[in-house]
């Protein structure tokens, strides 16, 4: 994700492409960056609600800061990897009622690594749609097991 937003400069960080029908660079990557965020932040009290999200508009308008702030993210999911396994509780408000799941830390770490792929394939087509010039990794946006097919794919 580092990658990807050092190579766009500030007005395509904050670029409304057509193809996101009002939305930005900038808010997809506030939106990945806030689902990890409130797992971290779920953790202590063994309760995760990625709806409670802080939705920090300071991510989506400032380049230097989401950097910072996913740089920041990678140093704690680092340190989070040399935890144990924790249980945890999952809480969605639907209609005013929570619903609530048992889960896991690495279950929810998983939840939100395939998040973010589905959030960066919806990046890769509005990034290559709308800013030619940028050079987007081939399988960005795309899940790590359909990476491994193909490459098992493409030796036979």
């Amino acid at each position: 994700m580092v990658d990807l937003a050092t190579s766009l400069d500030k007005e395509q960080y904050t670029a409304s492409p057509e193809i996101f029908f009002g939305a930005s660079v900038g808010k997809h990557y506030r939106h990945i960056i806030e689902f990890y965020q409130s797992f971290i932040n779920g953790i202590p009290s063994r309760v995760i609600n990625y709806d409670k999200r802080e939705r920090n508009v300071k991510i989506e308008n400032d380049l230097d800061y989401c950097i910072e702030t996913i740089k920041n993210i990678e140093n704690q999911l680092d340190e989070l990897s040399a935890m144990e396994i924790i249980p945890v509780e999952i809480e969605y408000e639907y209609d005013g009622k929570i619903i609530s799941s048992v889960s896991s830390t690495n279950r929810e770490l998983i939840f939100c690594i395939e998040h973010c792929v589905h959030h960066l394939a919806i990046l890769k087509l509005g990034i290559h749609s709308s800013f030619k010039n940028i050079k987007l990794p081939e399988n960005l946006g795309v899940a790590h097991s359909t990476v491994q097919y193909m490459q098992k794919a493409a030796k036979q």
